[in-house]
């Protein structure tokens, strides 16, 4: 399973990953009143982006805390780059 397919089922849930066939139904996935406060969502394919979306008050100059989320994300990424030959441990 690649990272982003693992970075959206920890978000979503599998079964809303599945069903989003195309960027703009993942978007309205994760914005949906029933999934908590997103404020902003990123979405990457063949390393361009495809589609990005934010909360109102909200834009691509707003820095935002990801407190140990990068832990997670950094380590995801490493595992990534190993897993495709780009980099040894």
């Amino acid at each position: 399973m690649r990272l982003k397919s693992v970075l959206a089922i920890g978000l979503l849930g599998l079964s809303t990953v599945q069903s989003a066939a195309q960027p703009a139904d993942l978007l309205a996935a994760v914005f949906a009143a029933d999934t908590g406060e997103t404020r902003a969502v990123l979405v990457v394919r063949d390393g361009k982006v495809t589609a990005k979306r934010y909360a109102a008050g909200y834009s691509d100059e707003t820095r935002f805390v990801s407190w140990s989320m990068a832990k997670t994300i950094t380590g995801a990424l490493v595992g990534e780059l190993v897993a495709d030959g780009k980099l040894s441990l």
